[in-house]
């Protein structure tokens, strides 16, 4: 006797009910496993890995929450893909939110191609030069608004100076 008074008349008819019944739950079981160990490839760019983490995470009956889905991308992210991201975001990038990291994967990748490099043909060693020369070249911007605000006020300093001076030189000549 089967299930809710069916006989059960062949191994067929017993294969079709066991799937039915327990399949789907093995299958939620291995997605939400590969959510978590999925990892980045040695050979992909970040948006391809992003574009692969979203479709796994879109395939999961789970929802996270934003904390956790940006902890599970980072974990499966390679060193170099870790270091270039920290200095794309010139800063840890544990501490931005998932949309920020979408967004900077999307844009690393987009300078990538406006370079005229190419993303498919290009080795893990290049991705990481042309990595931190963003992450310079961000830098180096910061540092020349740095520079210009300190000559600003030196040079405000300066007048300033001058001023007090001539202040000074006007007040001893009247007494």
């Amino acid at each position: 006797m089967g299930p809710a008074g069916n006989k059960i008349s062949s191994s067929e008819q017993m294969k079709r009910l066991f799937l039915s019944k327990y399949q789907e739950y093995y299958k939620t079981r291995d997605i939400q496993d590969e959510i978590f160990t999925i990892v980045q490839n040695d050979h992909e760019t970040l948006e391809d890995y992003l574009e692969r983490f979203l479709y796994i995470l879109q395939r999961s009956k789970h929802k996270f929450d934003p904390s956790t889905t940006r902890t599970l991308f980072l974990c499966g992210l390679t060193h170099d893909a870790r270091n270039n991201s920290n200095l794309l975001q010139q800063g840890d990038i544990a501490k931005t939110t998932f949309n920020q990291i979408c967004h900077l994967c999307k844009k690393f990748s987009r300078n990538q191609f406006r370079s005229g490099k190419g993303i498919q043909n290009r080795n893990r060693k290049t991705k990481s030069t042309d990595a931190l020369i963003i992450g310079l070249e961000k830098k180096m911007d910061n540092m020349k608004i740095e520079i210009m605000n300190i000559v600003s006020k030196q040079i405000l300093f300066e007048d300033l100076a001058k001023t007090y001076r001539r202040v000074r030189y006007i007040f001893y000549l009247l007494s």
